[in-house]
């Protein structure tokens, strides 16, 4: 090989190598402005039992994709009434949670955890936010108290934590199971508490007209990060960490289940009947003087927030705005809200429209966690009467 061919291949070297820094330079710089192109598919067949699979690919130029798994759970049960129709309010009976479900159905006396009987006598109130524990309470006379009514024992597991308990309220279980919370609504003149794993943490009284403790809410882990809510003719107090967060008419409160964020929609007061509604998360306002007292608040551990005023048939996703068409029309998203669900006329994935021939009268909830969704249906078995 003489000099001059060493030469030219020399350049074609420095030639090749310099348009291969070009090129990869270029295509990152075209990834990092070009928007991922969406395509969808969605399998028509439908299965009993079996999932519905959605795929949304989102392609850029580093061919990176992410999918969207729908799961379909049928709740299969069979159950007696005089008139051999479904019971209208199905969510008494269900609690779903991190794609668990626990339907208890005391009309047709059968407890289904994940498709398999247990065994559980009495009224289901809660499961964890793990999807692992459950609560349920047994209710039986007392004739210590006045008048006979009934109280409840509180149970966790299957394994008896409380007993006599008048005018239980809501029951919260932390994901390891050990540790449980519920609140009591007080009478007239009475007291309302919260108590954590048998110990009062907070006794209200309770006014003619006002529950003293109207609701809280704990995180996932042990519930030492809990928001309580407490209202009387004293005035109101939301309680976030131990501490005062706000004075204001409180409608709807959330904490993240890692218990490090809050959001919460409170009124403030005005001249005449007009009330002003605005959504405060961690502490900053995000949305102001637009809602009505039928709206609901979720965050998530990632900060993100969900917004529904269902008496106005609108959905409010980290401010954004969707205006919905029907009365259950109801808006979700996943932790960092890279997804959303909208529970509509048409359902919409990310929105994009889905044909998922879903049955609202027997439709049991829906949750939608990282890249799944879990929609829950019921499947009844009639019985001639």
């Amino acid at each position: 090989m003489n000099q001059t061919t060493k030469i030219i291949i020399g350049i074609v070297i420095v030639i090749v190598v310099i348009w291969g820094w070009y090129a990869l330079l270029k295509g990152h710089q075209e990834q990092a402005v070009t928007e991922p192109t969406v395509s969808t598919q969605l399998s028509q067949k439908v299965q009993q039992g079996e999932n519905i699979q959605f795929e949304q690919s989102l392609q850029n130029k580093s061919g990176e994709q992410q999918q969207v798994d729908i799961k379909k759970i049928f709740l299969k049960t069979s159950f007696k009434n005089p008139y051999n129709k479904l019971p209208k309010d199905l969510g008494l009976y269900l609690r779903v949670a991190n794609g668990h479900y626990l339907f208890s159905n005391e009309i047709a006396n059968e407890s289904i955890y994940d498709g398999k009987k247990i065994s559980i006598k009495g009224s289901l109130v809660a499961l964890s936010q793990n999807g692992f524990h459950f609560a349920h309470t047994v209710e039986r006379g007392n004739p210590g108290i006045e008048g006979g009514e009934s109280v409840v024992d509180l149970y966790v597991d299957g394994n008896l934590v409380a007993n006599n308990i008048y005018n239980l309220g809501d029951v919260q279980i932390t994901n390891n199971g050990k540790h449980y919370f519920y609140q009591t609504i007080g009478d007239a003149g009475t007291n309302s508490t919260l108590v954590k794993d048998g110990v009062k943490l907070i006794d209200v009284k309770s006014d003619y007209w006002k529950g003293g403790i109207q609701g809280f809410a704990i995180d996932d882990d042990n519930g030492f990060d809990l928001i309580v809510y407490i209202s009387n003719l004293s005035g109101h107090k939301l309680i976030y960490k131990s501490k005062e967060i706000s004075k204001n008419n409180i409608y709807s409160f959330s904490i993240s289940p890692n218990g490090k964020h809050y959001a919460y929609v409170e009124s403030l007061e005005s001249k005449g009947d007009e009330k002003k509604y605005s959504v405060i998360v961690d502490g900053d306002i995000k949305i102001k003087n637009i809602f009505s007292a039928g709206v609901d608040v979720k965050i998530t551990n990632s900060g993100h927030y969900v917004v529904n005023d269902i008496s106005n048939k609108r959905a409010y996703i980290d401010g954004k705005l969707y205006n919905l068409k029907a009365d259950f029309a109801k808006a979700y998203i996943n932790n960092d809200a890279s997804h959303f669900l909208i529970i509509d006329n048409e359902w919409q994935l990310d929105d994009k429209v889905l044909s998922l021939n879903i049955n609202m009268n027997n439709f049991g909830g829906v949750e939608i966690l990282d890249n799944t969704v879990y929609i829950y249906e019921f499947e009844f078995e009639k019985e001639n009467v």
